[in-house]
């Protein structure tokens, strides 16, 4: 009985056994896959899974190829906008600055497993603090391809964008270095524009003259900017010259008493000037002394009819004021309404006011007038300022 079950076992391992390799060699176990590109509505590439007879195998994630969405934000420095173009479906963007943060906004950095970018020059790192992708191009203007590859729920997705920096390194200057560099450029516009009116930029121009052109315009640049810098060459010859040998005396003697005898000259003429000007100031005040005794004799062989009053008005005029003339009335109403006799009733309506004023008088003219203590002001009324003064007549 013991030899029956025995058996029983052994021929029904034999028979499971013989399943499982029948199974194996139909094809239905080892399946694996390869990714088949199909492009898809929306721009990205999927892959289909392919069966494979290899014994074995085990199933891969799904691989599939989409454009990054950046967001990059270039240096401050920089004000020139970031364009976005899709050019046969990828996508490129547009900006300037040596480094650059980009921001993904179609995938979680989280889910990168691997960030690279294909030029050697440049870097691309992730920055945990900010959590942005760090692209430094060391400076280098190109075009740059960078691609970010995911792994989330069993797939594999690569994104890739392609990022053309069109200026990457830049000048940081003063706000007063900008003036001096603008004008340096109206300059280097202005020497262009003298070469190409002296035919100096044209094909068929000599490169000995146009070097001679230059070396001239630097000569006396340098000259103009440090005359120090002309002793050297003939210049420094010729002064070696005028100090070592007698006719170089004579020559500086020459130059010395020329310029003395300009100055000495100059000098003479301005005192001459000075003679003249002084002259014609007497003149002008001799004019108008003569302008003013001519108004006065005028106005006193006139009427106050001939300056358009009536009769009535006339006679109350030379009654109220006790004058028979304009002259007489211009006279006295210069007397009346002159600067000492105003200062003279504004003091007298202050001390009337019972304020205390402390006044200094130089011949006889009031000069300064101070407010010592300021009475009690009702009200209503005005107060004064002790710090006003009042000037003199």
């Amino acid at each position: 009985m013991k030899r029956t079950f025995a058996l029983l076992a052994t021929v029904l391992l034999l028979a499971t056994a013989g399943g499982g390799v029948a199974a194996a060699a139909d094809g239905t176990a080892g399946v694996t896959y390869a990714a088949v590109a199909n492009e898809t509505p929306n721009g990205t590439a999927t892959a289909t899974p392919t069966a494979n007879n290899s014994s074995g195998g085990s199933s891969e994630p799904t691989q599939t190829e989409a454009n990054a969405d950046l967001y990059i934000e270039q240096p401050r420095h920089i004000s020139s906008s970031i364009d976005a173009t899709v050019e046969n479906g990828q996508m490129t963007y547009t900006v300037n600055g040596e480094v650059l943060e980009l921001e993904p906004r179609n995938f979680d950095p989280e889910n990168v497993v691997k960030a690279a970018v294909r030029e050697d020059a440049a870097t691309l790192k992730f920055d945990k603090a900010i959590g942005r992708y760090i692209l430094d191009t060391q400076g280098t203007a190109g075009t740059y391809q960078v691609m970010f590859r995911t792994r989330a729920d069993g797939q594999v997705t690569t994104y890739r964008a392609t990022i053309q920096v069109q200026q990457a390194s830049f000048a940081h200057l003063a706000p007063g270095k900008v003036e001096e560099v603008r004008e340096k450029a109206d300059q280097y516009d202005w020497v262009v524009s003298q070469f190409a009116s002296a035919d100096l930029l044209a094909d068929d121009a000599g490169e000995e003259r146009v070097e001679a052109v230059i070396d001239d315009a630097v000569t006396w640049y340098m000259f103009y900017d440090n005359p120090l810098s002309g002793l050297s060459g003939q210049l420094l010859t010729f002064g070696i010259m005028l100090i070592k040998w007698p006719a170089g005396w004579v020559i500086l003697g020459t130059v010395f008493i020329i310029a003395f005898w300009r100055l000495g000259k100059t000098k003479k003429q301005n005192r001459k000037l000075k003679r003249q000007f002084a002259d014609i100031e007497n003149i002008n005040e001799s004019k108008r002394e003569a302008q003013e005794r001519e108004l006065k004799r005028i106005l006193s062989m006139q009427t106050f009819q001939d300056l358009g009053l009536t009769d009535t008005d006339a006679q109350a005029v030379k009654e109220h004021c006790n004058v028979d003339n304009p002259r007489q009335f211009l006279d006295k109403f210069r007397d009346y309404f002159a600067p000492s006799r105003s200062v003279a009733l504004l003091l007298s309506a202050y001390e009337q006011l019972g304020h205390a004023i402390s006044v200094t008088r130089q011949d006889g003219r009031v000069v300064e007038a101070e407010l010592i203590e300021q009475a009690a002001v009702p009200d209503g009324g005005v107060s004064a300022d002790a710090s006003e003064g009042y000037p003199g007549s």
